[in-house]
């Protein structure tokens, strides 16, 4: 079942780039499958199981899910019989009671769409994508109640149709989600052409501890991430300076809380043998620079500002044609 709440459309464009009708809703196959993923950790990836559970809401996509599974998943074996599974549990999860959607969750984003379709626009005009790759619509799910506590948001692309789940209200989420329709058929373009060695190499801790060794993924996500979380709204990178500044006037009640509140951190921490407040603020540096330094990220920012002073000068340049003649300049030492 799928429950639609109410429907946005706009006729603005970016060149010949239409921004995708936008609609607020849900789908349940999404929320069932996500207490599910433990009966499929075998698989080894629950973005496949993800794509497949789409199906029992939208056979019309069969075609095309298989086909990327087989060839973007090429380790995910017997496609067919786990989505067998997949239906035969949810036929279980349907007869087993009433699974309605979070109505008021779903308004709210109904309620907000303007402010949505702003934050889309303001992003297809800035990149000025292939307009084949932008989804002719998009539904938006609020994923307050079916999200890991870590995991920000999920996005689908199918034919011309996009789903984004994301929790209410975050819009930064949302768009960070829609990123991906213009910048994932970016860096699939560049495989083969720059070294993943030296994506790596360049890459921060953070992003290798959620991709392992996957260069290309690490750089589209750092290109995402990037634009979303400080060029898109004018922040400046965090430098050292910045986290002397904050951490000057740090207490050990402070910084108790933060041991308590951010496990990542104090796992850093502990392998450096940092104890006290005392030796953080001695070592600080180090740990900057093992933790929060991260040469991709301002390297991406620095071509993001070359982009937006050759877009002032060449309103009708893409983002795309910008990497593409300045790809090697990123990756230089």
């Amino acid at each position: 079942m799928r429950g639609e709440i109410n429907r946005e459309k706009t006729a603005q464009e970016s060149e010949a780039v239409q921004i995708p009708e936008l609609q607020a809703g849900w789908e349940n196959s999404l929320a069932f499958i996500t207490g599910q993923l433990p009966a499929y950790a075998e698989v080894g990836d629950e973005e496949a199981i993800f794509n497949l559970a789409l199906l029992l809401g939208h056979p019309e996509w069969k075609e095309q899910i298989f086909s990327l599974i087989k060839r973007e998943k090429p380790h995910v074996k017997n496609a067919g019989e786990i989505f067998e599974r997949i239906q035969n549990s949810y036929a279980g999860w349907q007869k087993a009671g009433t699974h309605e959607p979070p109505l008021s969750k779903i308004s709210w984003w109904a309620e907000h769409l303007p402010q949505l379709r702003e934050k889309i626009a303001e992003t297809i005009s800035f990149f000025g994508p292939d307009p084949k790759t932008i989804p002719s619509q998009i539904e938006i799910m609020p994923g307050d109640t079916i999200l890991a506590q870590n995991h920000g948001g999920m996005s689908f692309y199918v034919s011309s149709t996009g789903i984004i789940v994301a929790r209410t209200g975050n819009f930064e989420n949302s768009r960070h989600e829609f990123l991906h329709a213009i910048i994932n058929p970016l860096t699939e373009k560049l495989r083969g052409k720059i070294s993943e060695e030296k994506i790596l190499e360049l890459a921060g801790i953070k992003l290798k501890s959620l991709y392992g060794n996957s260069g290309y993924s690490i750089l589209n996500e750092e290109l995402i991430r990037t634009y979303n979380d400080f060029f898109a709204d004018h922040k400046k990178l965090p430098t050292f300076e910045d986290m002397e500044r904050a951490t000057a006037s740090m207490d050990e009640t402070q910084f108790s809380k933060i041991l308590s509140q951010e496990p990542d951190t104090k796992k850093r921490l502990t392998d450096m043998n940092v104890k006290t407040l005392r030796e953080f603020k001695t070592r600080l540096k180090e740990y900057f620079n093992l933790y929060e330094k991260d040469l991709l990220r301002e390297r991406i920012y620095n071509l993001y500002q070359g982009f937006g002073r050759e877009k002032n000068a060449n309103p009708r340049i893409s983002f795309e044609d910008f990497l593409n003649k300045n790809v090697e300049k990123l990756f230089a030492e």
